[in-house]
């Protein structure tokens, strides 16, 4: 009998235990998120709006969870990349949020602009290497001009960013149903309804013969079976 009495009185104990630990974690007031301190770089909105945006300051220490910070705050702001906090214990959290690094800037245009330009755009964005659209101040050099917001920008980025690779400058895009015209040296035309990797190959093979056999290329329009070459007249 005082086996069954010491048992009882052990687990009344760690009941006991659990139930103030539960207290003390879920309804104390001593881990309740009193200070959030916020380092961001972005653009779109100032600290004082991430910290209206989470609203975890007065929250639970231990109910508040990195994935769904960052989910709110990526629904509320095209702009963010990614955001985490950290905890410090009692009650403090540091938010941290990354803005996406912009890789050119779209200008949405009329199709009776015979010569689109920035100055005449009804709307523009900022595009990411994930073709994600956003708002922003942050400056490009990368200009490109289409009728629709809605293009695969995904894949204009990487095929834009492959043909630099090739160590051609890209000034500006102007997308025309499925071709890219692309302002470089030298200016190309592309076709996104084609395979990329051929015309992306048939790119550098171009590129790489012209510089063995000393010429200069003005124009490559790849969206044929057998690319168009025009090469610069030779000086005398």
């Amino acid at each position: 009998m005082g086996k069954k009495i010491k048992l009882t009185i052990l687990i009344a104990g760690i009941t006991s235990l659990l139930l103030i630990g539960i207290y003390l974690i879920f309804f104390s007031k001593f881990f309740i998120v009193k200070s959030v301190e916020v380092e961001s770089n972005l653009t779109c909105v100032d600290k004082e709006g991430l910290l209206n945006a989470v609203a975890i300051s007065g929250s639970n220490f231990f109910l508040i969870r990195s994935l769904a910070i960052e989910e709110k705050l990526k629904s509320k702001f095209t702009c963010v990349k990614s955001a985490g906090i950290i905890k410090k214990l009692p009650n403090k959290i540091f938010l941290e949020v990354r803005n996406r690094e912009p890789q050119a800037r779209i200008f949405i245009v009329t199709n009776q602009e015979s010569t689109p330009s920035a100055e005449t755009a009804i709307d523009s964005f900022l595009v990411d290497e994930e073709g994600m659209l956003f708002s922003g101040n942050q400056e490009s050099s990368l200009k490109i001009y289409s009728e629709n917001k809605n293009e695969d920008f995904k894949k204009i980025i990487a095929v834009l960013n492959k043909i630099k690779f090739f160590g051609i400058e890209i000034m500006e895009v102007i997308v025309v149903e499925d071709i890219l015209l692309i302002n470089s040296v030298p200016k190309i035309n592309f076709s996104l309804d084609k395979a990329s990797d051929m015309q992306l190959a048939s790119l550098q093979l171009i590129l790489n013969k012209a510089k063995i056999n000393g010429e200069a290329v003005e124009f490559i329009d790849l969206r044929f079976d057998k690319p168009v070459v025009r090469f610069a007249p030779k000086k005398k």
